[in-house]
């Protein structure tokens, strides 16, 4: 675990942990839920309500502009090689937010007072 994120809890300050959907396959539920409450974060949630938010936006865009080529992708490794290697397709890219970063605007508006931390299998989230 991060020096950072252990100070943060050490300290008690108020933690929401955002988790990626995958949790499940390495994580029991609900056992991984009370275990995180009992390492000091008040609130723990799933991306997917996240997820479910920008699969609606994604549609609408669709739906307005059927005769568009899109690339849609959730993996900021995907989007950096897009804009890296094939700058000419970077105008396809739905310009939507990630999941992650969806969620943690809800979780902003709704928490306030709290810090977000996200808890993923992919290291390549960092970059965003």
């Amino acid at each position: 675990m991060d020096k950072k994120l252990i100070n943060e809890l050490k300290k008690g300050n108020k933690l929401v942990v955002m988790l990626a959907p995958s949790f499940v396959i390495d994580f029991n539920y609900p056992d991984i839920i009370k275990t995180l409450r009992r390492m000091g974060f008040s609130k723990v949630v799933e991306l997917t309500f996240g997820a479910r938010t920008i699969n609606y936006h994604n549609i609408n865009i669709i739906k307005k502009n059927k005769n568009q080529f899109y690339i849609s992708s959730t993996c900021p490794g995907v989007i950096n090689v897009i804009k890296a290697k094939y700058p000419k397709l970077t105008k396809n890219l739905l310009q939507v937010d990630s999941p992650m970063m969806a969620m943690a605007k809800i979780v902003r508006k709704y928490f306030k007072n709290h810090k977000i931390v996200f808890i993923s299998p992919c290291y390549l989230k960092k970059l965003e």
